[in-house]
């Protein structure tokens, strides 16, 4: 028994899933404008469905091939069918084709733009984020730094301490201003000669006399240069050439 168009077309799709109108006009050697005619009555009866870009049978379709296949007579078939074969189509026909196309290539690019937006959406979400993060972050130093920069003031308006703590006056007064003279008149600093000191480090680098003299190498920088300028201001002397030693 000869077999139908729609057979054939039913048992190439069982056989390759997938395959689109052009695939299946090429490999049953038919015109694709019936091919179409015969997808399209294939689908709106349900043996078919749309994927991609091609078609696959749907269990009905699987069916209907099973019942094609066991060999019904070619009147019976007609009779049974729920499709009719016709070339060509109508124009009504051809027009509903033409949509039922449209309307999958629509669907497709309505997924595949839709995907695209997800896509750009999550991303330009994702780099908020990060945005939003290196933001906190910056803020967070620049808070540092303002309390950094507060301190600083705070310790310079209420005299607390100079950096370093013995410098030349002038130097002094250039970085810190009127305040180096407040200080000196709080007993918070100590003008010795050309320099001017910590309290504290003075005092305590005074409790260290009398000094060796075997032991100035062991003197910081600013230690030998605030024993220099006591020397200069005969606060202390070199006794026997062995110790130096505070005047009282």
């Amino acid at each position: 028994m000869k077999k139908t168009l729609q057979h054939r077309v039913l048992e190439t799709l069982r056989d390759n899933p997938g395959l689109s109108p052009k695939d299946l006009a090429s490999i049953l050697e038919v015109d694709i404008n019936k091919i179409k005619v015969i997808l399209y009555k294939l689908k709106t009866a349900g043996y078919i469905e749309k994927a991609g870009k091609g078609f696959l049978l749907t269990q009905r379709g699987m069916k209907f091939l099973e019942y094609l296949e066991k060999g019904v007579s070619e009147a019976g078939e007609k009779k049974t069918s729920e499709i009719r074969e016709t070339q060509p189509p109508t124009p009504q026909e051809e027009q509903a084709i033409q949509l039922t196309e449209i309307q999958s290539a629509t669907s497709t690019v309505n997924r595949e733009t839709s995907i695209e937006y997800r896509e750009l959406i999550n991303e330009i979400l994702n780099r908020i984020s990060l945005l939003e993060k290196k933001v906190a972050s910056l803020e967070n130093q620049v808070r540092n730094i303002e309390l950094a920069l507060q301190s600083r003031r705070e310790k310079r308006e209420n005299g607390l301490t100079i950096d370093p703590p013995v410098q030349p006056y002038n130097e002094a007064y250039t970085k810190y201003g009127s305040i180096i003279d407040r200080l000196i008149n709080e007993n918070k600093l100590v003008r010795i000669g050309s320099l001017v000191v910590d309290s504290t480090f003075y005092h305590e680098f005074k409790s260290r006399f009398p000094l060796k003299v075997s032991d100035i190498d062991k003197l910081t920088t600013y230690e030998k240069l605030l024993l220099e300028e006591m020397r200069r201001e005969a606060l202390v002397i070199l006794h026997a050439g062995k110790e130096y030693r505070l005047v009282s």
